[in-house]
């Protein structure tokens, strides 16, 4: 999804340094924001397993953290790199929709941690 953003800031005759800067923020803010939104609402889990913090499997990730540090983080950059910050959020709003939506099947997907044990 960064990806496509890449090029949609591109689409809009943004320098590729300036995509690229965007783009690159983008997806460590998105990990960093899941991983903290996690900890944040399941604090009592990370207190008393600390180390769990540090782990990067596939569970412990919130895709609205993600969402609200992506969307944080776009709006500073819009203001450092001088692009119209409506722009940028108008060309993130399809890619949160996906992620959302990405986020909703994955409770349906019989796999991993969704799957009820017997």
């Amino acid at each position: 999804m960064t990806v496509c953003f890449y090029w949609r800031c591109r689409a809009h005759a943004l320098s590729r340094r300036k995509s690229l800067i965007i783009s690159t923020g983008m997806i460590i803010a998105a990990v960093v924001g899941a991983r903290l939104f996690h900890i944040i609402t399941n604090l009592s889990l990370y207190q008393k397993y600390s180390i769990q913090i540090f782990t990067l499997d596939a569970n412990g990730f919130s895709v609205y953290g993600a969402i609200l540090l992506v969307g944080i983080l776009g709006f500073i950059t819009a203001r450092i790199t001088t692009f119209p910050m409506w722009k940028v959020f108008d060309e993130m709003v399809p890619y949160i929709g996906i992620s959302i939506l990405t986020a909703r099947i994955g409770w349906f997907l019989p796999c991993g941690y969704t799957r009820r044990k017997k």
